[in-house]
């Protein structure tokens, strides 16, 4: 039998006290977070109230949202192909193409089972990211010092620290608790190695990887060397407890989040997903960059940020650095000199005679490097040695000068560090500050790899640990510098305090550190907030596209900038889509943004869609500019016409501020072949586009304007001349009447047109085939290969006049389209020169237009041209 088995059960009494006992700190710790809740609503009022819909832009914030319904949905539907996201079909891992967010939807799979949509995830998980990171470095600061009011200072710079505010839209980077979460669980299983504590250990490990894996990465190394110091403060080196607990848990937590790892690197070997040294050098910081100030800040707005890019604003303003500068510098009580001297044991004479010996070689070789650009050493004509940057010699004088403090200190530097031998006993010392040496590990190691590529430390990370080369933005070591500077604002407040009390006994530390508290809050508050309103809410266009059954995926235009709302609406519909924005971009995907961007659109684009393969293609309408629309009218009619694509229909749609617009759907016919039209034709070229090129030049014929033009081409292949337009816009007045030129009309001018004497003389002598060949050849529609061998069998079926080939080339929407710039330039000169254009001068305006599409410019050009005003006189 086992003693328990004797043991009384416990009274009523103990089990209630008990249960206070553990209650009580869970309420206090509620009560904690729950004030740094109402501080981030106050802080940056009025977002706690606008959570449903509340988006700093309609980029990244649209692009994480789906992310985590991605998350949520995959986990529940086939866990086992997460990585295998409906973006950038058909491409396979493509969640691996940047941050997965899988720590930060996990924690908000509640909200998901609720209903709740997307984007209102993204603004609650964002707004509770501010709370979450205070209460965690509050928690840091409190078990570092012991010191509850250190930890409030702690928590509420780190919590409310600019930068966290300029990556607003990156969710997985504010949502940044784990840090000092994992930092302080470190900590704490230094101090007392027990399986519950390893056991939390390995757990935030774990959580701190699943939610951003570029903080998964940079802690790596500022997490050592704070291993490294608890172990030799706390005595457990050789403590079995400590690495058989701390490796079982760790490991356990990488075991787990190994399925999310091996992703990342399968897609980094399949498509070469590393940073060039120019894409790393444009985000490394430089000096200026630690004095920009985030533009949301009330109290620094516009400091040192004029011409900064973003990503590179890193001021985390003027307190946190003054505390910090103060627990530096703040008088400390001594220790006594110790007289006996490392230095001249034979034991350790030899070891530290070779470190001084290498950190004096490396500092010359990093001088001689810089002198020169590559320096080179050769000894009886023989290579000896080569440096080619500063980088390894600074790397290996770093290590040298570490190693050598571990041992002993310099003698000029024993006497600062008030008589230690090493940097054991510094650590070790009573009187130190624990936190102060973490504090300053961790601002060190942050501060010094912000420069990136401009500074040896990431540099020899980037050049010899692979995983270093897919970061592209090192900036973002700043937040690992933040962590340590939050710790010594921390112990800064507390001995500045100090200080205070001694020389006002009245003037309490209670009070000092509520002024410090409350100027914090101050200098780092940004409310007002300005947040716009996301598109919570899917559109007709995707609700129609939930519903159909696909073989291939979804193309949405224009490509590129709108991307990140396509992955948001495609939340809703569930189906694959081609676009995608990510922190990389495959190569099919880059080609469609390039391809819808040219013009003319070549056919290329129709061959990927059916290449790839994609079932629709949809068109938004109010994201393109004028000139694109015109570009992708062409490209659309053209593959309608080829029997390539099929308009299914327009769905109507309002954008944020209300305004309705349409957006088209096509099928591509050779995926989805069973896609049939909701309406009865495709729709036509944009009137609105080509009246609003012309209209106000030529009095009530903005659409005669480009007519008679096109009847010029087609018949001579010239442009009209000025009289031969006065007298042929009257003919279409006198034929049409008042109104717009229509169908009837039209024709009419059309049998009209082959009666003139000019074009009876150049087609009377030629025959059907040459008759049709020369119209198309002069119109340019080379690529309509099909139409003019139907256009050709009608003609000499007697199914179609010669007036009827004319109008139906001059009325194609291909050659309209392409016509509108020469045509627009050429009605500058009627309307304002009142004469035909010399042609120097039409070509460089024609030319100044294709390159810019300015065509409110050119007429302010031509509305104020000297010529104009002579005339006018």
């Amino acid at each position: 039998m086992g003693p328990s088995q004797f043991s009384e059960p416990p009274s009523q009494s103990q089990m209630k006290f008990s249960s206070l006992h553990i209650r009580r700190p869970l309420l206090r710790e509620f009560l904690i977070f729950l004030a740094f809740f109402a501080l981030t609503a106050l802080m940056t009022w009025p977002w706690v109230l606008q959570l449903r819909d509340a988006v700093p832009d309609p980029g990244d914030p649209y692009a994480i949202s789906y992310f985590l319904w991605w998350d949520y949905h995959q986990t529940f539907h086939d866990p086992l192909n997460l990585f295998h996201a409906t973006i950038f079909y058909p491409y396979r891992y493509t969640l691996a193409f940047g941050e997965f967010d899988y720590g930060v939807s996990l924690i908000f799979f509640p909200l998901f089972a609720l209903g709740i949509r997307p984007l209102t995830v993204y603004s609650v998980a964002a707004f509770l990211s501010f709370p979450f990171t205070g209460y965690g470095a509050f928690r840091l600061g409190r078990t570092l010092s012991g010191s509850t009011a250190i930890g409030w200072i702690t928590g509420l710079v780190l919590a409310f620290v600019p930068f966290r505010f300029h990556h607003l839209a990156h969710l997985h980077l504010i949502f940044a608790g784990w840090i000092p979460l994992l930092f302080e669980a470190l900590v704490l299983f230094a101090r007392t190695r027990s399986w519950p504590r390893a056991g939390w250990l390995g757990f935030a490990f774990l959580m701190n990887g699943l939610t951003c894996f570029t903080w998964l990465i940079l802690t790596v190394i500022p997490l050592g060397f704070s291993a490294a110091l608890l172990l030799t403060r706390n005595s457990a080196w050789r403590d079995r407890d400590f690495w058989l607990r701390a490796g079982i848990t760790l490991c356990a937590g990488s075991l787990l989040l190994l399925p999310f790892l091996l992703p990342l690197r399968r897609v980094a070997a399949l498509h070469g997903f590393v940073r060039t040294t120019d894409e790393v050098m444009h985000y490394s910081a430089r000096p200026i960059n630690w004095l920009a100030a985030d533009e949301r800040n009330k109290v620094w707005r516009g400091f040192g940020a004029a011409g900064v890019d973003t990503e590179m604003v890193l001021f985390p303003g003027l307190l946190a650095p003054l505390l910090g500068l103060a627990a530096i510098l703040l008088p400390k009580r001594k220790t006594p000199h110790h007289n006996d001297d490392l230095e001249t044991r034979s034991s350790k004479w030899i070891l530290l005679t070779m470190l001084d010996a290498t950190a004096i070689i490396s500092s010359i070789l990093a001088i001689l490097a810089i002198g020169y650009d590559v320096f080179k050493l050769r000894l009886f004509g023989h290579l000896i040695l080569t440096a080619r940057d500063p980088d390894r010699a600074l790397f290996i004088l770093a290590l040298a000068l570490i190693v050598r403090c571990c041992i002993a200190y310099p003698r000029v530097l024993r006497v600062c560090m008030s008589g230690e031998r090493n940097l054991s006993e510094t650590i070790r010392s009573p009187v130190r500050s624990e936190l102060f040496a973490h504090a300053l590990v961790w601002s060190v190691i942050g501060f010094l790899g912000s420069f990136g590529l401009n500074l040896f430390f990431h540099k020899f990370l980037y050049d010899y640990i692979y995983i270093f080369r897919g970061m592209r933005v090192v900036t973002r070591w700043a937040m690992i510098c933040y962590v340590g500077l939050a710790l010594l604002a921390g112990l800064g407040a507390a001995r500045f305090a100090r200080v205070i009390h001694r020389w006002w006994p009245r003037f309490g530390k209670t009070l000092t550190f509520g002024v410090i508290i409350v100027a914090i809050l101050l200098e780092l508050h940004v409310a007002p907030l300005k947040m716009m309103r996301g598109e919570i809410d899917p559109d007709a266009l995707t609700l129609y596209l939930k519903a159909q059954k696909m073989s291939g995926g979804i193309v949405e235009l224009p490509a590129g900038d709108r991307d990140h709302l396509y992955m948001l609406r495609a939340a809703d519909h569930g189906h694959p889509l081609v676009n995608g924005s990510y922190s990389f971009v495959p190569p099919l995907a880059r080609e469609i943004e390039e391809l819808n961007a040219s013009e003319p659109i070549p056919d290329r684009l129709l061959d990927i869609f059916e290449t790839i393969p994609v079932s629709y293609v949809t068109v938004h309408r109010p994201f393109l500019s004028p000139e694109r629309r015109a570009a992708l009218e062409i490209f659309l009619i053209r593959g309608v016409a080829t029997g390539r694509l099929r308009f299914i229909e327009s769905f109507e749609a309002s954008n944020r501020e209300g305004a309705e617009h349409t957006n088209d759907l096509y099928a591509v016919i050779k995926t989805q072949p069973d896609a049939h039209s909701e309406v009865a034709a495709s729709p036509s070229v944009s009137d609105e586009t080509l009246d609003s090129l012309f209209s106000g030049l030529v009095e009530e014929s903005s659409h005669s304007a480009g007519l008679i033009f096109r009847y010029y081409k087609a018949s001579y292949g010239r442009l009209p001349r000025f009289a031969e337009f006065e007298q042929d816009l009257e003919a279409v007045r006198r034929i049409a009447g008042p109104g717009r030129i229509d169908e009837v009309s039209s024709r009419a001018f059309s049998e009209a047109w082959v009666t003139r004497r000019g074009f009876i003389s150049k087609y009377a002598g030629l025959g059907d085939e040459e008759y049709v060949s020369a119209l198309f050849s002069q119109a340019e529609l080379d690529g309509a290969g099909s139409q003019r061998v139907r256009v050709l069998n009608q003609l000499q079926g007697k199914t179609m006049t010669r007036a009827a080939v004319l109008q139906q080339v001059v009325e194609d929407p291909i050659f309209a389209m392409k016509e509108i710039k020469p045509a627009f330039v050429l009605m500058l000169y009627f309307a304002y020169l009142h004469r035909d254009p010399d042609h120097d001068g039409y070509q460089f305006w024609l030319s100044n237009l294709d390159r810019s599409s300015d065509y409110g410019g050119l007429t302010r050009a031509f509305a104020n041209a000297s010529e104009r005003q002579l005339k006018a006189n």
